[in-house]
C-alpha cells in the first residue's frame, strides 16, 4: 500500500514539474544602445578613406526583458517536448527620426545639421538605396528591422578630398528615449 501511494505522489509531483516546466520564454525587446562606425569598404584602414568608398554602419545592441508566462494546461497536450520552450520577441521600441550630423561643414550644411538629405540607406532585403525617412520606415515595420545587425549608409554625394571629420547619429525613439553615439575622426582622401 505505501508503495502505491510513493509511486501515486511520484508520478504526480512529476506530471505538475513537467506542467510548470513548459513555458513559453517571453521576450519585450527595446533598442539598449546604437554602435556608428564610418569604414572603408575595400580596405581596412579606417582612418583614411576615399570619399567613394565611405560606408557608415549602424548596429543596433537590443535589451532582452524576459516575461514569465505559464503554458495554459489545454496548450501542454501539444507540446512535443516537456522540457523545451518556445521563444516569442515583442518589440516595443519605435523609432521616430534618425539624424546624421557632421563635425565639420560639409555639403554646405554647417556642422551639427542634418545631412539625411545627402545619405541614403542600402536595404537589405532589396539592396537598393532608399532615404533615411524609409530607414525609419523600414526599422519600424512589423520589426522588419529586428535582426539586422548591421545596416549601411552611404553619402549620394561626392565629399571633398583632405576633410578631417566625424559623424554623429542621433535617432529618437518613441517614449522621448534617444540613442547617440559618433565615429571616430576619418579623413577623406
Amino acid at each position: 500500500m505505501i508503495k502505491k501511494v510513493v509511486k501515486a505522489f511520484s508520478f504526480f509531483a512529476l506530471l505538475q514539474i513537467l506542467v510548470y516546466s513548459c513555458c513559453n520564454e517571453t521576450y519585450n525587446v527595446y533598442y539598449e544602445q546604437v554602435s556608428f562606425l564610418a569604414i572603408d569598404m575595400n580596405e581596412f584602414s579606417d582612418d583614411t578613406i576615399a570619399s567613394e568608398d565611405l560606408v557608415l554602419h549602424i548596429d543596433f545592441s537590443y535589451n532582452y526583458i524576459k516575461i514569465s508566462e505559464l503554458i495554459d494546461l489545454k496548450d501542454f497536450s501539444n507540446s512535443a517536448y516537456a522540457t523545451s520552450c518556445d521563444e516569442d520577441y515583442f518589440f516595443k521600441d519605435s523609432i521616430t527620426s534618425i539624424i546624421v550630423m557632421a563635425s565639420e561643414t560639409l555639403f554646405d550644411i554647417e556642422a551639427g545639421n542634418s545631412l539625411n538629405d545627402k545619405l541614403v540607406f542600402i536595404n537589405p532585403d532589396t539592396l537598393e538605396n532608399e532615404s533615411i525617412d524609409n530607414l525609419v520606415t523600414f526599422l519600424n515595420n512589423d520589426n522588419q528591422g529586428f535582426g539586422y545587425n548591421k545596416l549601411d549608409m552611404v553619402f549620394n554625394e561626392t565629399i571633398p578630398s583632405d576633410m578631417v571629420l566625424s559623424f554623429n547619429i542621433q535617432i529618437q525613439l518613441e517614449g522621448g528615449r534617444s540613442l547617440v553615439n559618433s565615429t571616430e575622426m576619418i579623413t577623406i582622401e
